[in-house]
């Protein structure tokens, strides 16, 4: 009877540790490998870096995403940093440092702090964007650039994060919308507030 109190005990932690110790969810693609800006980045005087991804833009596969940057030693260190290495256009110097981070320093991605609001392309459908217009009839518009993707409700948002020195995506939050009215009410700006809250801790390290 001791022996079977004992077998039951230990049954009882291993399912115990086996629930408790679930891997969070993580996302299997490189946001950065599919950012769609043709100029690299974007960025705030904020010291807010960031870029989206499209669903079929660069062979993206998986859906949209808007991702932002912030680096390990706060929003102001990298604002004053790209002051000091630009001074002469202070008014877009952090424009020219998102642009030479991209292109000659991009060692210093691994030292960011990285949150991409993700949509599935389950949710997203091909509608009609819109063309241009030319004043020549003789030409003829590609109309298969006047089509993009849109959400349909209802749909969730994952926000994955990776952490600076970390080449792994980690889901923090999600929500799911019925409606673009439930989405407002849900959370209003939820991805501004969220980022200027982080940024505001990462200046306070």
């Amino acid at each position: 009877m001791k022996t079977i109190l004992i077998s039951v005990i230990f049954l009882f932690i291993n399912v115990t540790l086996a629930f408790t110790q679930t891997k969070t969810p993580t996302f299997s693609y490189d946001f950065l490998k599919y950012k769609t800006e043709a100029y690299c980045f974007n960025a705030s005087n904020s010291g807010e870096i960031y870029f989206r991804c499209y669903y079929k833009s660069l062979d993206n596969k998986f859906g949209h995403a808007n991702v932002s940057m912030i680096y390990k030693n706060g929003g102001d260190w990298w604002q004053k940093r790209s002051l000091e290495k630009y001074p002469k256009n202070p008014r877009i110097s952090h424009y020219e440092a998102a642009e030479a981070l991209c292109k000659k320093d991009s060692v210093l991605l691994k030292d960011f702090n990285m949150y991409a609001f993700y949509i599935d392309k389950k949710y997203l459908k091909r509608e009609f964007a819109g063309c241009g217009e030319s004043s020549d009839p003789k030409v003829k518009i590609d109309t298969s650039d006047c089509y993009g993707y849109a959400v349909t409700y209802p749909y969730e948002k994952i926000l994955y994060f990776r952490a600076a020195g970390s080449k792994e995506w980690v889901e923090i939050e999600r929500k799911r919308y019925k409606t673009d009215k439930d989405e407002t009410v849900q959370t209003g700006y939820w991805e501004t507030n969220f980022i200027r809250q982080k940024l505001e801790e990462s200046n306070r390290k």
